[in-house]
């Protein structure tokens, strides 16, 4: 194996290390594990816990720059959008980030993808999130991370606001979104 073969295969490994060191991080957060507690379970100072928790590099293990979203990219952006009050939009930035996945085929960024994201304040949008990614992540391998398998909501969420649009998702909202309590229907999750 030359120089040229042995940096990239290392560089993938690093890459995938680290990218398991943000999952474990941010799913034992997603867990209710204090920061300082994840800290001395994983051995770390909590200082990088934190930074581990809300990174998302901007580069692909091959060093390029990724031009797509994660689904702690979708968080952080939804997240954001919700503080500003614009529900739809933080909604919009869910499904790019699933179109986004559909589009991948590197197992290497399909992982980048999926790696745990922090818990989006609102439940709605959480299981929201979850929902998008075990879908998406279904058209590549069937079994999707455990924070993508959400609890139902409370009480049912309606996204639209006209009571036309409600009755159409009372009727037509898939199995997977209704169980969750996600009234939306599959015309409702198509991008242009």
């Amino acid at each position: 194996m030359g120089l040229a073969a042995t940096t990239r295969r290392l560089d993938a490994e690093r890459a995938r290390a680290h990218r398991d060191l943000r999952t474990a991080v941010a799913q034992a957060l997603r867990d209710g594990m204090t920061q300082r507690t994840a800290a001395a379970q994983l051995g770390r100072t909590q200082a990088e816990v934190n930074r581990l928790a809300r990174e998302s590099p901007a580069r692909t293990p091959t060093g390029e720059r990724r031009r797509w979203m994660t689904a702690r990219d979708a968080r952080e952006a939804a997240t954001r959008e919700l503080r500003d009050g614009d529900e739809d939009f933080a909604l919009r930035v869910i499904l790019q980030a699933r179109d986004d996945l559909r589009r991948l085929s590197d197992p290497d960024d399909i992982a980048e993808w999926a790696v745990t994201p922090l818990p989006i304040p609102d439940p709605r949008f959480d299981a929201f999130l979850g929902a998008m990614a075990a879908r998406g992540l279904a058209e590549h391998d069937p079994s999707a991370p455990g924070w993508a398998r959400t609890e139902p909501l409370p009480e049912p969420w309606y996204p639209a606001e006209l009571a036309s649009l409600r009755r159409r998702a009372d009727r037509e909202a898939p199995a997977d979104l209704r169980r969750l309590g996600i009234m939306l229907t599959e015309n409702d999750l198509v991008t242009a």
